[in-house]
């Protein structure tokens, strides 16, 4: 599981540092663009709470850091979109 994390926490860095070396601004989506955006980010912060309640692969069979992660996405989105139904009918399933 340690060796997993150190990988999680190499990846993480990394698309930090792309980030940031292409001065890529984080920023929510407005108008059209935030609706066809919206589901997919749903989406997958549900697929990385199902890799770590239920592992695809590896010796572990669950993963609870990445159950960690998607909830703390999960919270942050419903924070940017206190409206959205299907923003908090997805957290509350996980």
């Amino acid at each position: 599981m340690r060796r997993q994390r150190q990988k999680e926490v190499v990846y993480s860095f990394r698309a930090k540092r792309t980030l940031a070396d292409k001065h890529i601004p984080f920023e929510v989506p407005r108008g059209p663009e935030f609706a066809a955006r919206l589901s997919s980010v749903v989406e997958v912060i549900y697929l990385i709470f199902n890799e770590g309640y239920s592992a695809t692969s590896g010796d572990d069979l669950m993963r609870p850091t990445r159950c960690d992660d998607a909830l703390r996405l999960g919270r942050i989105l419903a924070e940017l979109t206190p409206t959205e139904p299907e923003v908090h009918g997805r957290r509350s399933s996980v």
